[in-house]
């Protein structure tokens, strides 16, 4: 019931892109595209102040990855794409990727469906992406902007190495959706996101049952930052 009310209410993009109608299909993860989330990205990615980063924390498959890359060609986009994720599955720090298996199987393990989750995440960015592919790090969103505070050189995931160094234009936050990581990834963002600088919350909209959707609660009462979107997921802008 809730999710046709949110599909009653959701704004779609003005126009058909067969490659985004394609992508689902194409990508491990077809569910986690959510329809609002594709047309707020295409408002931040087209309306973004110019910078040098755009940043997605939590990567994934490769899903809005790739779709994020695409609008950035659509619209001429300069920014260099950044992108973390540990590529982790464990309900809590004291379990053993390598010991506890993978939902309903007894005889795969959890690091073992992690590493065919990075392959996909690769191999999607090398198909549709090779001349463009992201810089994206195997790490927690927390070590990544330790690196990043400091100016540090990293090797991504492709065996290519970058200097952390500049503003960012636009993130999308999709990693652990507990509210303290939520409010931690934003509070890193913000050091460093240019004034103008946009932030999408995945599973935001009022109603869901995840921290990041309690912490809107609290940036919607923030001078700083203004809600430009909500579809239902929220968009937000630094003022």
């Amino acid at each position: 019931m809730i999710q046709r009310i949110r599909n009653k209410f959701t704004k779609k993009l003005p126009y058909t892109d067969r490659f985004i109608l394609r992508l689902p299909s194409s990508v491990m993860g077809c569910g986690m595209l959510d329809e609002g989330n594709i047309y707020l990205l295409d408002y931040a990615i087209k309306n973004m102040p110019a910078g040098k980063y755009v940043l997605e924390i939590g990567s994934w498959a490769g899903l809005s990855t790739n779709l994020i890359l695409h609008l950035m060609r659509k619209y001429g986009r300069k920014e260099q794409f950044l992108g973390c994720d540990p590529w982790l599955y464990a309900y809590n720090e004291t379990e053993s990727e390598e010991v506890y298996p993978i939902d309903g199987r007894d005889d795969i393990s959890r690091a073992a469906y992690m590493e065919y989750i990075k392959k996909g995440f690769m191999e999607a960015a090398l198909l549709f992406h090779k001349n463009n592919l992201p810089y994206t790090f195997q790490l927690k969103s927390d070590d990544f902007f330790d690196h990043f505070q400091q100016k540090s050189t990293l090797t991504d995931v492709f065996g290519r190495s970058t200097t952390l160094e500049g503003s960012i234009s636009f993130c999308y936050i999709d990693g652990n959706h507990a509210y303290e990581n939520v409010k931690r990834d934003f509070e890193n963002v913000n050091k460093h996101l240019m004034v103008h600088g946009m932030i999408l919350f995945d599973d935001s909209w009022g109603g869901a049952n995840y921290g990041s959707a309690n912490f809107m609660r609290e940036i919607k009462k923030s001078p700083q930052f203004k809600v430009i979107g909500k579809n239902p997921n929220y968009l937000i802008q630094k003022m």
